[in-house]
């Protein structure tokens, strides 16, 4: 039976996240993952990074946001560079659209109070009102009061992410085990776990799960 220093179940965009983070010569992980069926995160989102409005009373997650969005960059090069993948990074910036004056006021409000939170991180922002929106929104609905803008937001491919992530975790040493769907983990005497599926023996053991 293979053993493992970590375990991951699940090869979507988390697990995988995860695996190819830690796979390197000192951490020997391995990914067991469902069929294809399995329903996916990659398969239902709009692959936004996305920093304006998030970790609104949470300090910590609104720096986290900021840091992350601009690590993005170097990750997607890195891994357009490891697997030959483009994950279609694009950082063009977003807008969060407001259907009134209130709505619009109390947005800004927030994004005020998520500066103030991400202090040396900055967390750039500006009022974009209806005249100047129309130029970049044209076609926008008789409700809309104006906008704000972040230029740490935009977008990315996630389906390329995942190929790009499970590619990466292989070439550095992770292995994907496709086609599983565990059933049970079972704590060892001496320490980690055992995963099993379904009428099988065990498929592997690790000391993280």
């Amino acid at each position: 039976m293979p053993d493992y220093d970590v375990a991951i179940v699940g090869g979507g965009l988390l697990g995988a996240a995860f695996a190819y983070g830690l796979a390197g010569p000192t951490c020997r992980v391995l990914v067991v993952d469902e069929h294809d069926h399995a329903i996916r995160t990659a398969r239902g989102n709009f692959g936004l990074v996305w920093v304006q409005g998030k970790g609104h009373g949470m300090a910590q997650y609104a720096r986290w946001s900021v840091a992350a969005a601009r690590a993005w960059p170097a990750l997607a090069e890195r891994l357009r560079e490891e697997t030959g993948i483009d994950v279609c990074l694009r950082q063009p910036g977003g807008f969060e659209v407001a259907t009134s004056e209130q709505a619009l006021a109390e947005h800004l409000a927030v994004l005020e109070d998520l500066r103030r939170a991400a202090g040396a991180e900055g967390y750039d922002f500006e009022v974009v009102q209806r005249p100047a929106l129309e130029r970049y929104l044209p076609g926008i609905g008789a409700a809309v009061a104006g906008a704000t803008y972040c230029p740490h937001d935009g977008h990315l491919n996630p389906l390329k992410l995942l190929r790009a992530l499970h590619e990466g975790l292989q070439r550095n040493g992770g292995t994907y085990l496709p086609g599983r769907t565990v059933q049970r983990v079972a704590p060892l005497a001496g320490g980690g776990f055992e995963l099993f599926a379904e009428g099988a023996p065990a498929l592997a053991s690790a000391a993280r799960l």
